[in-house]
């Protein structure tokens, strides 16, 4: 109750969006058709949807325009989920079309919350980096990471609540 949040596209994120319905004060900025409709009914959240052409695949805003709006807004958590999380480059990524408008995301918030399943690790797609280790405050993640990757996770630097 009472946050600017910004959520970042993917079923992950739409996931975590359903979780919000029943809270008030919250606005929301998302790039993310399926996020905005989510939330769009909620009498107690305000969504703000970047606007710019939609993908035809992902449902997602992006453009110029939807960068530019991202530059003038600041939000106190960020909610993003990635293509991938390299342990050897200590970074995320995000798909090549979609980079600059997630960056925007990622960056127009106070602290970064990362929402990946174990999938997403080492995942070898062709992506670019949306952001490294140091730029997350925790990647929220499923249970099923095994042990031995989990630990090289941390020891990267990355904190984790699976």
């Amino acid at each position: 109750d009472g946050d600017a949040i910004a959520i970042g596209c993917g079923s992950t994120t739409w996931l975590f969006s359903k979780t919000l319905h029943g809270l008030q004060d919250l606005t929301v900025i998302t790039d993310s058709l399926f996020v905005a409709v989510e939330l769009a009914g909620e009498p107690g959240i305000e969504v703000r949807l970047t606007g710019g052409i939609v993908h035809h695949s992902s449902s997602v805003t992006y453009d110029d325009r939807a960068v530019e709006f991202l530059s003038s807004v600041s939000v106190d958590k960020v909610f993003i989920s990635v293509e991938g999380i390299s342990l050897r480059s200590r970074s995320v990524t995000a798909m090549s079309h979609l980079n600059a408008v997630e960056r925007g995301i990622f960056c127009c918030g106070g602290h970064v919350y990362v929402l990946a399943d174990h999938t997403k690790f080492e995942n070898a797609t062709v992506v670019e980096r949306l952001g490294t280790f140091d730029e997350i405050d925790l990647l929220i993640t499923d249970d099923n990471i095994p042990p031995e990757l989990l630990k090289q996770a941390v020891s990267s630097g990355l904190s984790i609540c699976p």
